[in-house]
């Protein structure tokens, strides 16, 4: 097993991090935990891990400092940073320091997750091996990299025209992407690691017969496979012949490894970068199986602009809904809250991953409102939620999924609550009645008749989060909704919320929220709004 540190002073970060993937199925073992950097180092010497996964942006002593220091002192560790999007400064110094991969914290999958750590572990595995091997693996890692990035919309001309090179690619060859999803037939699954490495070659020697070719696992059930035309006869594969590919992995995966696909194809990429839009249309043709079945070729839809993943529409409201819900306990309006999510994936045909991404922020934060009890009941555990749902097949599977959870979440909310649950809940509704003005824990620990000292231990056990933290993100959230009305100013929201001076009130709103109070408004107004993104976080 490579033993792993993870270093993140979020907790709810951690948690979800851990709970993303069954850790030990891929190789890794989590062997320790650190909120800080200073915490981090101190667990590093201890432990002497293979692996750390950590934040860059953290109290104390930040994520860059605590990699010098360890790094220096035992420079075989590998560090993997988490980064947001407005990090890439950090990211930069992380990598010339040695830092093996980033992960963008805010939009992490599973996929992502998994196809950073199956390099890795080879990378490990083969480290006793003659060089020539680690400088494959890291040049595969590479390739990976500018394609994921060319196919999310994030070009940069050179680095991509050398990791094309590398694939196999002529520079002035046409392209079509083919997207290949796969799941086992006797039950909903996804190839382990082993195998999934196994179909990448598979996949990619078939396809080479063809012309120019390369496959990389894209995520727990997909292939991403990019195939060249060859220049003298054609600009890219046509549409038969990608078709005739397509079909090709359709009966071989089924025939020899027990496995039903469904392949989208793409219209063809002429220049690299036209990758964005082809990647698309191949995700949104084999999205069509979701709905519709396996074991079928889907052609590109019409032609559709690149667009980089916006945040979803409800997710404000779902987490409202979440909130009151779960507080009230009302068995009612889960039941609806429920219908109305499977309701909207279903009507408006939402893409695959888009989809399994929704349905886990919602249960995520129904998770964080009914605290650790929940989480830590044997029922939840068995779940495994990341990695279940995105190993559902089907709209239907993910459905009985959902219906599940939900039947084991009611079993629980209709048990008494212990006396722990009732004061922190009626704790988090006082802070809610109260969010405009000044909470304090000593007059929310006065109104529920206990003493500061008890609520301010008993706070952070139910919740993972200090009492004062949980008030300023519940402050931040409502900062934030005040200001997409358009009604306030900065400073009218800084002083509605009971701020002591607005500097503060930015200071908190940057902490939780990843930019400043001006930002936000300004990223509003021009029709963005990244940070919508993080209110599952916070």
């Amino acid at each position: 097993m490579i033993r792993t540190v993870i270093v993140d002073d979020e907790v709810l970060a951690t948690i979800g991090l851990k709970s993303m993937i069954d850790w030990q199925a891929y190789g890794y073992e989590i062997v320790g935990e650190a909120g800080d950097g200073e915490a981090g180092l101190a667990t590093i010497r201890r432990i002497l891990p293979d692996l750390v996964i950590t934040d860059l942006m953290m109290p104390r002593m930040n994520g860059l400092e605590m990699m010098r220091k360890a790094l220096s002192e035992q420079p075989g560790i590998r560090f993997v940073v988490l980064s947001g999007f407005n990090e890439f400064d950090l990211v930069k110094q992380a990598l010339r320091l040695g830092a093996r991969d980033y992960l963008l914290k805010l939009s992490l999958r599973p996929d992502t997750l998994i196809d950073t750590l199956s390099v890795l572990r080879r990378e490990i595995h083969s480290e006793t091996d003659e060089g020539a091997t680690s400088r494959v693996v890291s040049e595969g890692l590479e390739i990976r990299r500018e394609l994921r990035h060319a196919f999310e919309g994030v070009v940069e001309s050179l680095p991509l025209l050398y990791a094309l090179r590398n694939a196999g690619i002529p520079d002035d060859a046409g392209m079509r992407v083919l997207m290949t999803r796969v799941v086992l037939r006797d039950s909903p699954g996804d190839l382990d690691g082993e195998s999934g490495s196994a179909l990448v070659d598979m996949i990619g020697k078939l396809a080479g017969e063809f012309g120019p070719a390369f496959c990389f696992r894209w995520d727990y059930s997909g292939f991403a496979l990019l195939v060249a035309g060859d220049t003298e006869r054609s600009p890219a594969p046509d549409r038969e012949e990608a078709v005739a590919i397509g079909e090709s992995i359709v009966q071989l995966v089924a025939q020899y490894l027990n496995l039903d696909a469904a392949v989208g194809i793409s219209d063809p990429a002429v220049a690299p970068g036209d990758l964005a839009c082809a990647f698309r249309q191949a995700e949104q043709a084999v999205d069509r199986s979701f709905y519709v079945g396996f074991g079928q070729v889907y052609t590109a839809p019409e032609p559709v602009p690149v667009q980089m993943p916006v945040p979803l529409s409800e997710r404000p409201s779902l987490e409202a809904l979440v909130e009151q819900v779960v507080s009230a306990r009302d068995h009612v309006k889960l039941a609806m809250s429920f219908s109305r999510l499977l309701a909207r994936i279903r009507d408006a045909r939402t893409p695959r991953n888009e989809a399994l991404e929704e349905a886990c922020l919602f249960l995520t934060l129904i998770d964080a409102r009914l605290g650790e009890p929940w989480r830590e009941s044997s029922e939840r555990k068995a779940l495994e939620l990341h990695s279940q749902v995105f190993r559902v097949r089907t709209f239907e599977e993910l459905a009985g999924f959902v219906d599940h959870y939900r039947d084991l979440m009611e079993t629980h909310l209709a048990q008494p609550l212990d006396d722990h649950q009732d004061i922190v809940s009626k704790a988090k509704q006082y802070i809610a009645v109260n969010i405009r003005n000044r909470v304090t824990l000593h007059g929310t620990a006065r109104h529920l008749h206990v003493s500061a000292g008890y609520l301010s231990t008993l706070f952070p056990k139910v919740t993972h989060t200090r009492f004062l933290d949980y008030v300023n993100q519940a402050k931040v959230r409502e900062a934030q909704e005040m200001i997409r009305s358009g009604r306030y100013r900065i400073s009218e929201v800084s002083e509605a919320l009971a701020f002591q001076t607005p500097s503060y009130f930015s200071r908190i709103f940057r902490r939780f929220a990843g930019c400043s109070p001006s930002t936000f408004a300004r990223r509003v107004e021009m029709g963005e709004d990244p940070q919508d993104e993080n209110r599952d976080s916070i």
